[in-house]
């Protein structure tokens, strides 16, 4: 009977550990408007490829990984991870608000690695109705704003890092109104921007007036290798991103502006305006913590 009890026990034990192994991260699927989550992760990813913004980033690493996250309903959340794992050392970290989206990310590892990566992601959620007098049931297009900036070095041969950006409806990517059926993705990485980006960002966000709806908001930012070989030595990366929202910036009817529009939200935020700045103090305070992991693996190499 005591062998008995103890086989139960330990296939219980067996199932609940591939249960939490099975665990996904969260996703724009799996989020319930109003909310939003911050993912952070570290690994060797074994792949060539990027994390889609607002997919599960944990399900990206293919071989060995660190994830953490935390979703929000108000006020903010943050997450870190760290790994060290097959020569390679990265780190990621990330806050974010209704509005605020706020990140960082490293890497330190030998060029052959199997594409080792510091990820992270942030992004929300909110459900709008948009009305205006006279024309409920009619398609509108709101015009919005995002200011991005994002900074990084890199060294060695292989070094790289990037960001994405993905606008969501509904759960669904959507496309460019007459753009020839074009998602709404920006992105920027070291290929093309060696130091980093500065921009504001338009999106175009089809709705029906009168009819509510699931308006979401993602973005990642990653740093790592851009290619595995076998050219001796170590390469480096270290980036920074954030993302806040700028206000809608018009109202419009077959392209005409709609003066008089109210837009209510589940979360009871104003996104007819630019949104404040959220508390950075849980980020710096984590970003305190990873600087002294980092700063004590730099010495190490080196």
């Amino acid at each position: 009977m005591r062998l008995l009890s103890m086989t139960v026990r330990t296939a219980a034990a067996t199932a609940c550990l591939a249960a939490l192994a099975a665990t996904a991260s969260p996703s724009v699927v799996t989020l319930q408007a109003p909310g939003g989550f911050v993912t952070a992760c570290g690994g060797l990813s074994g792949t060539t490829g990027a994390a889609s913004p607002g997919g599960d980033l944990q399900a990206f690493y293919l071989v060995d990984s660190s994830c953490h996250w935390q979703e929000f309903v108000t006020g903010t959340a943050a997450a870190a991870a760290s790994f060290s794992g097959g020569g390679a050392d990265n780190s990621a970290q990330g806050q974010v608000g209704w509005g605020q989206l706020q990140m960082s990310a490293a890497n330190i590892s030998p060029n052959n690695a199997p594409f080792p990566y510091g990820y992270a992601q942030t992004g929300w959620e909110d459900q709008w109705t948009i009305s205006a007098p006279g024309l409920a049931g009619q398609a509108g297009m709101a015009h919005a704003l995002l200011a991005v900036d994002a900074s990084w070095t890199i060294g060695g041969f292989a070094g790289a890092a990037g960001i994405a950006l993905q606008p969501y409806i509904n759960s669904a990517q959507f496309t460019y109104p007459g753009g020839g059926g074009s998602i709404q993705l920006h992105s920027w990485n070291t290929s093309f921007f060696p130091d980093g980006v500065s921009t504001t960002v338009p999106l175009f966000i089809p709705f029906v007036f009168g009819e509510s709806f699931d308006f979401a908001v993602f973005m990642t930012l990653r740093a790592g290798l851009r290619s595995v070989s076998g050219v001796p030595g170590l390469s480096n990366s270290d980036a920074a991103a954030s993302a806040s929202w700028q206000g809608l910036s018009g109202v419009f009817v077959d392209g005409a502006p709609v003066a008089d529009y109210t837009l209510a939200s589940a979360s009871g935020t104003d996104w007819t305006a630019p949104i404040p700045e959220a508390p950075t103090a849980l980020l710096l305070l984590a970003g305190l913590a990873w600087l002294g992991w980092w700063g004590r693996r730099r010495r190490h190499v080196a």
